[in-house]
C-alpha cells in the first residue's frame, strides 16, 4: 500500500488505512512482509509510530521525505536512513524530452532551459512545470514556464 501522508495524515487515516492493511490476513511465503509506503512522511502524525510498532511483526514500513529533520527521532532511530542527491541538469533535462516526447508535447530549446533552471534540479518540479505549462498555455516556452512557477525570466 502506498498513502501519501501529506494528503492523509489525519488521525483516522493513520488508525484505519494503516491497521486495515496491516491486520489483513495475508498468505505470504515465510520470513516475508507486507509493506507500507508512506511518501511524504516528514508531515506524519506521532500516531502513526504506535501502528508501525504494534504491527512490525508482519508489516516494514519505507518513509519516503523531504526533510528527514521533521521524522521524530524516535522513528528515525528505527530505519536506515537513505540520502539522494540532487539530479544533474542533463538528467532532469533527457527526462523532459522523453516525457514530452511520449506525451507528444510541443516544448522548445528556451522551454526545457526554462523548465531545468527553474526546478532546482527536482524532477518532480521539473515534471509539474512541464505538465502545468502545457495544460495551462498548450506550448512549453520559457515565457510559459516562467508564469507557471512564478519567476521573472532570467
Amino acid at each position: 500500500m502506498e498513502l501519501n501522508t501529506s494528503d492523509d495524515r489525519g488521525i483516522d487515516i493513520v488508525r484505519n488505512k494503516n491497521q486495515n492493511i496491516c491486520t489483513e490476513k495475508t498468505t505470504l511465503p515465510k520470513g516475508r512482509h507486507k509493506i507500507v509506503i508512506l511518501d511524504e512522511a516528514d508531515y506524519m502524525t506521532k500516531a502513526l509510530r504506535h501502528t508501525m510498532e504494534l504491527y512490525s511483526d508482519t508489516t516494514r514500513f519505507a518513509l519516503a521525505c523531504n526533510h528527514s529533520n521533521k521524522i521524530i527521532e524516535a522513528i528515525q532511530s528505527c530505519y536506515a536512513i537513505l540520502r539522494y542527491i540532487r539530479l544533474d541538469d542533463i538528467q532532469v533535462a533527457r527526462k523532459v524530452c522523453e516525457v514530452a516526447l511520449i506525451e507528444n508535447i510541443k516544448i522548445t530549446d528556451s522551454g526545457l532551459e526554462a523548465i531545468v533552471f527553474t526546478s532546482g534540479r527536482d524532477m518532480c518540479n521539473a515534471m509539474n512545470s512541464l505538465e502545468a505549462s502545457k495544460a495551462g498555455f498548450g506550448i512549453v516556452n520559457d515565457t510559459n514556464v516562467f508564469r507557471i512557477v512564478d519567476q521573472p525570466s532570467s
